[in-house]
């Protein structure tokens, strides 16, 4: 019973809290590689949370067509072991407007292991 009030409350009260610096976008990218006549069409959907000058961010690239692969359409297997894509997280923190510093990993689903950790800085001119 706890737990339910605790889920409501938090529902009604910190959903708009959270909601202010949330984001959702995505990107489509088409390319045609004209050498080995292949094609591939993938789909990364984004969602970022602004809290300051940090911002976090979970992705995955989706892969929908490949004409190199046995069933072109790629989109109905990503549920299955072994296709399924990995999530990727990040965080980037604004030191000036020219200056950020970030830290970025993800999950491996089908192998079920962390990828690798890295940190930098970007200097922007």
């Amino acid at each position: 019973m706890k737990t339910t009030l605790f889920a409501t409350a938090f529902a009604v009260i910190g959903t708009p809290m959270l909601a202010e610096g949330l984001s959702f976008g995505g990107e489509a990218n088409a390319e045609y590689n004209a050498d080995a006549a292949a094609m591939a069409v993938t789909v990364t959907p984004e969602a970022n949370y602004a809290l300051g000058a940090a911002t976090f961010t979970l992705s995955s690239e989706l892969s929908v067509y490949d004409s190199t692969a046995t069933d072109s359409w790629t989109i109905a297997d990503t549920l299955e072991k072994g296709h399924r894509p990995d999530l990727d997280f990040g965080v980037t923190y604004d030191l000036r407007d020219d200056l950020e510093v970030y830290a970025e990993t993800g999950w491996d689903i089908d192998a079920e292991k962390r990828k690798d950790v890295t940190f930098g800085v970007t200097f922007s001119f």
